[in-house]
């Protein structure tokens, strides 16, 4: 089977994609993939993640554009003035992509 480069699959060329949960596993895979297909990467995600620095370096490396905002999910007010500041600094996205998840034992 011939496995081809995701930029070759489909583009996202310059269009911004929103990810919530960007810093984890699954949700940076994600973003590196649609990176590769050109897209910028908008970062929705808690105050002080300590996986924040793995990303940027993730899509800086790949040559992609990241805005990163901090936000708690779980509070409405909160997700809603993090979505007003999006609009704010011109961000108009593409793709919204949710992989935001909580452990619960």
């Amino acid at each position: 089977m011939n496995h081809l480069p995701t930029s070759q699959l489909f583009s996202l060329e310059g269009k911004p994609v929103i990810c919530t949960g960007g810093t984890g596993g699954i949700g940076q895979a994600l973003c590196k993939t649609l990176a590769e297909a050109g897209a910028d990467i908008v970062s929705i995600q808690i105050p002080n993640d300590p996986h924040a620095e793995s990303l940027s370096k993730c899509v800086a490396e790949i040559g992609r554009k990241l805005w990163t905002f901090d936000c708690n999910l779980a509070d409405p007010s909160s997700l809603r003035s993090t979505f007003r500041d999006i609009w704010n600094a011109g961000i108009t996205p593409s793709v919204l992509l949710n992989c935001a998840g909580l452990l619960a034992l």
